[in-house]
Parts: C-alpha cells; sequence; structure tokens
C-alpha cells in the first residue's frame, strides 16, 4: 500500500526513473545478444509482459491481495510465492528505489516463509502441525546473518569511531530518516553513548551464537534481539527492516515459553505459535 501510492511518481511513465524506459533500454540490449527465456533469469520481473502505469498499479494491487489472503490463513504458502513474485518484480523495475537492505530482507523472508508456512488450504487444515525444521532454520540462519554481519560492516568499515565506540555521537544526526526522538538522543552524554555502542556490538556480534544454543540462550538472545530493534525503531526510520528484524526473532522462543509468559498464572495454553 506504501508502494503503491508513489509507484507512479517514482517508476511511473512520468516518474522519476521510469520503468518503461529502463526495461526499453534492457530489451534493446537484450535483443542485440539474442537473449531468450534467459533474460527472466538476468532480471526477475514481470515487467517484461508491460511497465505501463496500469502494469504497476496492477502489480501493487495484486500484492494486497496476496497479502490478504496470507493474513486470513488461506493457502498461505501460495500466497507468500505470490507475495514474493510480485515483490521481486517490482523491487527491479524500481531500480535505486528498492535496491536497499530492506528490500533484499523482505525478498529473502518472504521466500523462506513459503516453505514454512502450510502447503494446505483453508484456515483450520494444518492447525497443530509443526512448520517445517529446515525452513525454520534457514529463517534463523538468516536472523543470525542480519545481526551478526550488520556488527562486522560497521567494524569492517574502516571507520575510526566505531573502533572508538564515538559513532552514537554522530549517528542520530545523520541517519537517513530521525524521528521524533532522535534530536533527544543526540543530545546525551558521551559515556552514555559509549555504554549504548558497547551494548549494540555485544548484542550483534555475541548474541547471534545464541540461536544455535539451549532454549534459555535462545530467549536471551530474543531479547536482546528485541531491546536493539525497538531502540532503532524509536530513534530512526529503517522502513520494515526492524519490524522484519523483530517478526524473524520470534522463531528463536518456542511455544511453552510464550505460554510461560502469556498465559495467565495456572492456566493451561490452548494454543499454539504456529
Amino acid at each position: 500500500l506504501s508502494l503503491w501510492a508513489q509507484i507512479e511518481g517514482l517508476m511511473g511513465s512520468r516518474g522519476i526513473l521510469p520503468a518503461s524506459e529502463f526495461m526499453a533500454q534492457v530489451g534493446e540490449r537484450v535483443e542485440e545478444r539474442g537473449i531468450g527465456w534467459d533474460r527472466y533469469r538476468l532480471l526477475p520481473t514481470l515487467g517484461w509482459w508491460g511497465t505501463g502505469d496500469r502494469a504497476l498499479h496492477g502489480g501493487c494491487f495484486l500484492g494486497v491481495i496476496f497479502a490478504v489472503v496470507a493474513a486470513t490463513g488461506y493457502a498461505r504458502a501460495l500466497a507468500f510465492l505470490g507475495l514474493w513474485l510480485t515483490y521481486l518484480s517490482l523491487s527491479v523495475l524500481g531500480q535505486e528505489f528498492l535496491s536497499f537492505q530492506w528490500d533484499t530482507l523482505l525478498l529473502e523472508a518472504t521466500f523462506l516463509a513459503v516453505f514454512l508456512a502450510p502447503w494446505r488450504w483453508g484456515r483450520q487444515a494444518a492447525r497443530g502441525e509443526a512448520p517445517s525444521r529446515w525452513a525454520r532454520g534457514l529463517l534463523v540462519w538468516l536472523l543470525f546473518r542480519v545481526l551478526f554481519e550488520s556488527g562486522v560492516v560497521k567494524l569492517a568499515s574502516g571507520d575510526p569511531t566505531w573502533q572508538a565506540m564515538t559513532a552514537l555521537e554522530y549517528h542520530y544526526e545523520t541517519q537517513p530518516l530521525p524521528g521524533p526522538l532522535s534530536w533527544h538522543v543526540h543530545h546525551w552524554p558521551s559515556w552514555l553513548h559509549r555504554a549504548c555502542c558497547v551494548a549494540m556490538f555485544a548484542i550483534e556480534l555475541g548474541l547471534p551464537w545464541f540461536v544455535v544454543a539451549p532454549q534459555r540462550l535462545r530467549n536471551l538472545a530474543f531479547v536482546g534481539f528485541t531491546v536493539l530493534q525497538v531502540a532503532i525503531l524509536a530513534t530512526g526510520n529503517y522502513t520494515f527492516f526492524n519490524a522484519l528484524a523483530l517478526l524473524l526473532a520470534l522463531l528463536l522462543v518456542d511455544d511453552a515459553t510464550w505460554a510461560r509468559w502469556l498465559r495467565p498464572s495456572g492456566r493451561e495454553p490452548g494454543w499454539s505459535i504456529w
């Protein structure tokens, strides 16, 4: 829905980066080199069939329909597959506008969700059925990479402020989209910024290793990841990146733990997170 409201201005026929012009240029090169069906591998998008304004609006419309179907619980696997294909097509056509880390994360998470979701029709068909262990494992591996690589890339960047733990003294005023609290947090004392930086590296570089540890350590990792993502959400706008990380972190907590945390004392759980 968010993209739908902006799509003509971003990549429409009179937009900033028209998808039709982009595909026309690519199409010319494809014809020159005599590339056939391989074009879908080189540029995986339904835009090969049409890139007009109606086609772009149609892609967003399909995405909304697939999302509603997934939310209602019917044919979730097929709905996720449709969502992945739709967003992949639009992200290719969006060029710079849809080529950020969170777009890649959304595509990978949605693709893996196809195999995590039950391949059955109807809301009650797979109730109580455990999800695929290997699909869950791949999503947990994705969570590990998101957090761990976020810490590694900071230290590997060569930026001395990260190595000196002073980067947060500049982060809140230089990030792309500061939030309402950013100004206030920016004026915290230097020692508090350094402490937050140390805590952030501990969460990003240390806690990801707990995703394959016993349940209590996985719970600790979940709490740490949640605190970090909520703090980032409160002080900046990184679209759906943090929301996706929070959803992936839910996989670390088993049903027994959720039951202990959420049910009233003395009551037996009659539900499953799946």
